[in-house]
């Protein structure tokens, strides 16, 4: 009876120890897979205007011009379409985290059509100092002199901005 209580716990013991490596192997944390999101506007005429679009897997560190390429292959866009295609200047993750695309590449950017209100990088903050600044030293100070996509769409107007601040 003895003999049988100690194989019993050594079988025990066996099962723990393969309870507890499968547990470490399986809560091992994942590389985040984070989403970009892309839109072209509702109404060509008014590129300024609403937009729609969707989504795309961002891996980090991918240039927003492969990204541009990547959505331009999976879409049936018009050219006129890819003319005014553009990239959110952040990504978010399925535990809602928010990642800040560091040096966004302007020729896909809508600002300052489309802000990223609810990051503290090209959102409301940056929408005023444009507004306070001319858009060429704006430009020179934040993508070497080039203007965004959004920029240009046409003339922009700082008055309901100016009355916020």
């Amino acid at each position: 009876m003895i003999v049988n209580v100690i194989s019993v716990i050594k079988h025990m013991n066996k099962l723990m120890l393969i309870f507890v490596i499968t547990l470490g192997l399986c809560s091992c944390e994942r590389e985040a897979s984070w989403i970009r999101n892309w839109q072209v506007p509702v109404d060509l005429n008014d590129p300024g205007g609403p937009a729609g679009g969707g989504s795309i897997t961002y891996l980090g560190d991918v240039p927003d011009s492969v990204l541009i390429q990547r959505i331009i292959e999976g879409q049936s866009l018009t050219a006129n379409e890819i003319k005014y295609l553009s990239l959110s200047p952040g990504a978010y993750n399925s535990r809602e985290d928010h990642l800040d695309i560091v040096n966004p590449d302007p020729r896909y950017m809508r600002f300052p059509h489309s802000i990223a209100s609810t990051s503290d990088n090209w959102g409301w903050d940056h929408l005023y100092e444009l507004c306070q600044i001319e858009e060429e030293e704006f430009c020179n100070k934040y993508f070497n002199g080039e203007r965004t996509l959004g920029m240009t769409f046409g003339p922009w107007n700082c008055d309901y901005v100016e009355s916020w601040y």
